[in-house]
This record gives C-alpha cells, sequence and structure tokens, in this order.
C-alpha cells in the first residue's frame, strides 16, 4: 500500500499556509498552496493508522465495544484554526491527524489513558489534556493525547503530531449534538460562537451529564441539580429543542455513491437539502481518498453550511456511530433532554 509521505519542507509547507490566508488570491496560487497543504495532512495517514491501530488494541482490552475512528482535519476547520491564532504555523498543529475512542463509561476512558501512560511505546507523549475533570468553558468534556511519531523504521513520519480524543458515550452524546445544532443553525457553537441561549443549553445539559457520571460540572452553571433543570426547562419552553433535533434527523435524505467497501469514507453533508453523500474506498487507496477529499472540499458550498470529511472506521456499523453529526443523529441526546427538562 502506497502511503502518502511528506514532498516539501516545513517551511514550504508554513508558507502555503500564510499564502491560503491571502484575501486575493490568484486561482493558481491557491491551487499549488492546497496541494502541499494536502500533502502535509495526507502524510499523517500512516502515523495516524498506527495510533488508531493501537488505541483499538488497547481499548479492546477494556471494552470489547469500543467505537474507533480516525479523521484527517478539515480544510476549513485548518484556515479557521490559522485565522484565530495567527501566530500559529501549520506545522505546529497538533489535531492533522486524529483518532476518536468512544467507551462506555468515564472509568473505562482512564483506564485507557492509564494504559498510555504505562506503556513502553517509543512515541513521545506531548500533552494530556483532561476535560473530564476540568471541562472547557463550553461544556466539553473527554480526554486528549497529542503524541509525536516515532520510528527507528519509518523515519519518514518522525516529529508528525496525532491526537487521540477519548470520550465516554454521554460525552459523545453531547459532542454531537453540539456539531448538529452548529451545523444546521450555520453558527459555530463548537468553537463557542453563536447564539448565546444555545450555548448556554448546552453548557447546562453538559454539567448534568456530568452529573450522571458522578464528574466535576461546568463552571458558571448552578451548583445544584434542580437550579440548572429549572433553567433547562425554561429553554426547553422557549426554544423546543428536542423538536427541532428530531426533524434534522427524519428530514435526513440518505445517498450512498460507491459499493460498500468499508474502511476510508467521505461524508459530504448538505443542511439546506438534508443530503448526506458517502464515497467509500479500500483499505489500500488512501492516497485516492485524500486527492478526492480535496476536491470535494474545493468544490463545498460554504454559504450553504455544506461540511465533508474524510474518515476510516473499522466497519460500516461504526461509521454512524462514530459521525452521528453528519447523520444529524441525536435521539440519544433528545432522550436526555426529556429526563432533565420534564
Amino acid at each position: 500500500m502506497a502511503w502518502a509521505e511528506p514532498l516539501c519542507s516545513r517551511e514550504e509547507v508554513n508558507a502555503a499556509a500564510k499564502t491560503i490566508l491571502k484575501e486575493s488570491l490568484s486561482a493558481a496560487s491557491s491551487a499549488e498552496a492546497l496541494n502541499v497543504i494536502n500533502n502535509w495532512r495526507a502524510s499523517h495517514s500512516f502515523p495516524l493508522n498506527t495510533f488508531q491501530n493501537g488505541l483499538r488494541y488497547r481499548g479492546r482490552r477494556i471494552y470489547q465495544g469500543i467505537i474507533v475512528a480516525q479523521r484527517v482535519k478539515r480544510l476549513i476547520s485548518i484556515e479557521a484554526k490559522l485565522r484565530i491564532r495567527p501566530t500559529m504555523k501549520l506545522t505546529q498543529m497538533q489535531d492533522i491527524g486524529g483518532c476518536r475512542a468512544i467507551l462506555d463509561s468515564v472509568n473505562q476512558v482512564r483506564q485507557v489513558v492509564d494504559s498510555y501512560r504505562h506503556s513502553d511505546v517509543r512515541h513521545k507523549l506531548l500533552t494530556c489534556d483532561d476535560y473530564i475533570s476540568q471541562p472547557r468553558a463550553s461544556g466539553y468534556r473527554g480526554i486528549h493525547l497529542v503524541y509525536s511519531y516515532y520510528s527507528d523504521r519509518k523515519e519518514t513520519y518522525n516529529g508528525l503530531k496525532i491526537e487521540m480524543q477519548l470520550r465516554s458515550q454521554l460525552q459523545h452524546t453531547w459532542a454531537t449534538a453540539v456539531e448538529v445544532v452548529g451545523t444546521m443553525i450555520r453558527q459555530a457553537l463548537k468553537s463557542s460562537q453563536g447564539d448565546t441561549d444555545w450555548l448556554r443549553f448546552f453548557q447546562l445539559m453538559a454539567s448534568e451529564i456530568a452529573r450522571l457520571e458522578d464528574q466535576p460540572i461546568v463552571d458558571n452553571t448552578p451548583l445544584n441539580s434542580s437550579d440548572t433543570r429549572r433553567e433547562l426547562k425554561n429553554f426547553v419552553k422557549s426554544t423546543n429543542p428536542v423538536k427541532r433535533l428530531s426533524a434534522y434527523g427524519s428530514a435526513l435524505k440518505y445517498f450512498e455513491q460507491q459499493e460498500n467497501r468499508e474502511h476510508y469514507f467521505i461524508l459530504r453533508l448538505s443542511p439546506l437539502d438534508n443530503n448526506l453523500t458517502i464515497s467509500s474506498y479500500r483499505r489500500d487507496e488512501s492516497a485516492r481518498a485524500n486527492l478526492e477529499y480535496l476536491l470535494v472540499e474545493k468544490n463545498l458550498n460554504k454559504d450553504a453550511g455544506e461540511e465533508a470529511v474524510l474518515v476510516s472506521v473499522d466497519s460500516v456499523a461504526s461509521l454512524r456511530k462514530a459521525y452521528p453529526n453528519y447523520f444529524l443523529d441525536t435521539q440519544s441526546f433528545c432522550a436526555l433532554i426529556t429526563q432533565f427538562a420534564k
């Protein structure tokens, strides 16, 4: 299998990233810069595959039902992050390649994290961010491990960074709902930007979910559950989030462009049309999938809120479980709303 390898120096990669941020840019310059960036992104596929295999192996020893998926960062997300942090270089970005593990409980998440901390892996652990013990202001919870890849056999990829996100099922349910609502109302709720009422709603929901898991609640939310639920009830009465979220999912039309090959998938969501297009690729088609992903991204109608992502999962059944936001699936979250706001 031919894996993409870095074709440009880090200086050239960072220069290309600066180029795409320019307001006036010729088509030729844009295409050249995007090709450099896409090669850098695609080069993370080999180390990413190594980490997701290891994560699946460790996770299954703790919980057989673990869901593991991997993805390379979307161009639109790369560009947005570079604009928010103008001093950051693209080669410093820690989540170009990322894999996600969804476990049944917080205890299982911590067991997997501990298995890495006490392992003899030669990759270098750069950061471990525990957003379960200290939730983000938005309400996001999970644990992130960032590693620098190292191999004395495959030195080509040494130094590339891979991020692993570990979540409980309840934490994943919350994060999915944030992405679905953000997509449908076309606001960056995931980045704590947009409608203040929705942002507050997700903070409150995160605290109630944290209580279910016997974990620390989100800062600036009520210290007791009764006050939290009272505030949630007021939002539910005024906005009816269950009805809106349920409508998103039931309206979705599902299309599959190619035969099911069960490894790499490009998901393209068109929220205005409620269309989801899925293109699938074999395990040995990583390079082709990355090239076609770039073409899809270039043709997205961003004004209409279209999104695309290239992901890899170990089975078709896992695809919907790992990325329910692309299927506008929020049934589990709606059940929690009903439970908390009854």
